[in-house]
């Protein structure tokens, strides 16, 4: 007759309770592992009874470790052994180590790893819960309620004493307290998993004073991304000019900090942003092309960052504009910036800014005038040379091109003339 056993280390104050899985998990390991008919095999597995079983649970919820030893007495007990190792494994428990002879094995369960339990209360005879691992919330105002709670998938946690009264007393109540909610830019698969769901976005841990949490702060976002972190509230503002019957009132809309609505938002087509980190996306202007939020000026425009006095916004705004382009700015609407191009049948051969008062001049007789700076002369005309360097010392007055008629006979094609 074969026989096996289960013994526990004496430094864990915890049996298993009959009637449960865990029991149950237990002998049916040791009963495949064995290979022969259960009515040879006689198996000690002591177990406490329910109300034994509920004193033991105030005093520590469940044994976080317990020493196995397997008694089998055949020839190829280390066979047998080995095989419960791979049956009990994966199921409620895990094996944490195997002694050198294959015949004890120290088991622990998984769900309860990390469970931190003081010092024995010699008053009450109860062990309080301490600590609990990362992803859980520890409640342990009373013996009876005190657990580990582990967060919800769309949720997290960082700090099992987030809004515990503390440090000393370690009082978590279940009141008031819950796991943090997922931000919108972040995955959360529970427990303490949080993934951010853009490359190169910055979290860091924060203690928020306000709600009595340790939360993931998003600080950064990488080009052509908003940094999103607040909400919008609706409130009146009451005004008074001393007199109880003489007071206004003014709606306005309150923004505020939101956990929750932490992400980097892409700046949508035709729009761009600055600092991903202080600025907002805004409209393209005319005068520039906008890719996946970043500008490009068009036309070798020139632009500055300016920031308006109002409400602190930032914006590219144009300043100087190149030949053959006239200047246009409203101060009222930066997406209007822009250099419109001189049209077909005029010309300018000057650069244009805010102080320029120029505007595209007519083609002169003999000319042909594509349009922006470009002027040439038709068959029988010539033109005079060096007129971009003359516009640099008139930039007073819009510079002309000067077109002539080439005297009879003198035309060598090509535009020119002999002596001019």
């Amino acid at each position: 007759r074969y026989t096996a056993s289960i013994s526990f280390q004496e430094s864990i104050v915890a049996q298993l309770c009959c009637n449960t899985e865990l029991r149950s998990k237990l002998f049916t390991a040791i009963l495949e592992s064995s290979g022969t008919d259960p009515a040879n095999l006689e198996i000690d597995l002591p177990c406490s009874s329910y109300e034994e079983c509920i004193n033991l649970e105030y005093k520590r919820r469940t044994f976080m470790e317990i020493g196995v030893e397997i008694h089998i007495v055949v020839s190829d007990a280390k066979k047998i052994t080995g095989s419960f190792a791979n049956n009990v494994s994966g199921s409620l428990l895990s094996i944490a180590n195997i002694s050198s002879n294959v015949s004890a094995f120290s088991l622990s369960n998984p769900e309860f790893l990390g469970w931190v339990y003081g010092e024995l209360d010699k008053t009450t005879g109860y062990f309080p819960l301490i600590g609990c691992p990362l992803g859980f919330i520890l409640v342990n105002e009373t013996i009876k309620s005190q657990e580990c709670v582990k967060c919800k998938e769309k949720t997290y946690s960082i700090n099992p004493f987030d809004g515990c009264q503390g440090p000393k007393q370690f009082l978590c109540t279940n009141f008031g307290r819950s796991c943090n909610q997922c931000p919108l830019g972040a995955v959360c698969d529970g427990g303490s998993s949080f993934v951010p769901r853009l490359e190169g976005s910055i979290w860091i841990e924060q203690y928020d004073t306000e709600s009595n949490k340790t939360l993931m702060i998003l600080i950064s976002c990488p080009a052509g991304f908003q940094l999103m972190n607040t909400t919008t509230e609706d409130v009146v503002i009451v005004s008074s000019n001393g007199s109880s019957l003489n007071f206004s009132m003014t709606a306005s809309k309150l923004s505020k900090f939101s956990h929750e609505n932490q992400q980097c938002s892409a700046c949508p087509d035709k729009t761009y942003i600055i600092d991903p980190n202080r600025d907002v996306c805004q409209s393209c202007p005319k005068g520039a092309l906008c890719l996946s939020g970043k500008f490009s000026p068009l036309n070798g425009s020139s632009w500055d960052i300016e920031e308006d006095a109002r409400d602190g916004t930032r914006r590219w705004r144009i300043v100087e504009c190149p030949q053959g382009y006239l200047y246009y700015r409203d101060e009222e609407f930066a997406n209007q910036d822009n250099c419109e191009p001189c049209e077909k049948g005029t010309y300018l051969l000057q650069q244009t800014s805010y102080n320029s008062r120029f505007s595209c001049l007519p083609c002169p007789v003999g000319g042909i005038c594509p349009g922006k700076n470009i002027v040439l002369s038709k068959e029988n005309y010539w033109l005079r040379d060096k007129r971009q360097q003359r516009a640099i010392s008139e930039n007073r007055s819009a510079l002309r091109a000067e077109i002539f008629r080439c005297s009879p006979k003198t035309c060598q094609g090509e535009n020119k003339c002999n002596n001019n």
